[in-house]
């Protein structure tokens, strides 16, 4: 039995300190949920969407009772790494999920920001030996806001040290090419993550990437003999299979006549409904005995 969130309400109470769990059993609360509870969930079949209900759930309450004891330092961190691996990951793996009572996408972001904002505050205020994964982490705050001035700005306060590991660079070159709409960088970029939490982070930006590289091959490719083969956009556009690159042109009334692409300015057009994100094959295929590794940092 795993503490609930519970929300203060007018009239009630204030949180009994008897009822706070100090550092040592808040981390030791997120390792079981994150591996051992979910192991066991994955082994009896049960789906990623109740998984994360109960989860998110149980991460909100050990966040609150360590904000209410203000623990910091190395605990804090632990902790708040870990919960940043598991909103990241879970945003991949429901990014086809309709927003509903059980997981919204962007309470999701919401809670994930809220997390990494305090992350890097005990980085700054940490010595090296607590921010061991600190490359990682800011790797990865560079992938989820690409393009924006903020995380740029950020990066060039950091110290020359940590912005010189490869990982970090690699993400911030990232985030430049899509602030530069080079699209085609951004989606090659896929394959210089190596960790996967990093790969689901970027693919929440492939669905925009795609219809701005449609809307400026558009333009660029237009006209009446020009034809552009479609294993050649599915690769560009790093997408698993020429049939979802069809799906995806004719969703944007982009023109396909046999296995090649007609590109005609001003044919572009959103689609009304609002589009959910496909799923990635090479994270698909993620053995689920090493996600619960994966999200507590072991693999």
């Amino acid at each position: 039995m795993v503490k609930e969130y519970s929300r203060a309400a007018a009239g009630k109470a204030e949180h009994k300190p008897c009822q706070l769990r100090p550092a040592p059993v808040l981390q030791k609360t997120v390792k079981y949920l994150l591996s051992s509870l979910i192991e066991t969930e994955l082994k009896l079949g049960s789906c990623w969407l109740d998984i994360y209900e109960y989860v998110f759930d149980r991460l909100r309450a050990v966040r609150q009772d360590m904000i209410i004891q203000n623990i910091i330092g190395s605990p804090a961190i632990d902790i708040l790494e870990k919960t940043v691996r598991f909103f990241v990951y879970s945003a991949y793996r429901l990014c086809d999920e309709k927003a509903g009572q059980k997981f919204d996408p962007v309470i999701n972001n919401t809670h994930l920001l809220e997390c990494f904002k305090r992350l890097l505050s005990l980085y700054e205020e940490g010595t090296l030996e607590i921010c061991c994964n600190r490359v990682e982490f800011e790797s990865l705050y560079q992938i989820i806001n690409l393009g924006h001035s903020e995380a740029l700005n950020h990066y060039y306060e950091l110290d020359s040290e940590i912005r010189n590991k490869v990982p970090l660079k690699i993400a911030y070159q990232t985030s430049i090419a899509y602030h530069l709409n080079n699209y085609i960088r951004v989606l090659r970029q896929f394959q210089s993550f190596s960790d996967v939490i990093s790969r689901c982070a970027l693919h929440q930006h492939f669905l925009p990437v795609r219809k701005q590289a449609l809307i400026t091959m558009s333009v660029a490719y237009s006209s009446k003999q020009c034809r552009y083969p479609i294993h050649k956009l599915t690769r560009i556009l790093n997408i698993d299979n020429d049939d979802l690159t069809k799906s995806l042109c004719r969703l944007h009334s982009v023109d396909i006549q046999d296995d090649m692409v007609v590109f005609k300015k001003g044919n572009y057009k959103c689609p009304e409904q609002k589009t959910l994100p496909t799923r990635c094959t090479s994270l698909d295929k993620l053995d689920e005995n090493l996600i619960s590794s994966i999200l507590i940092g072991e693999s």
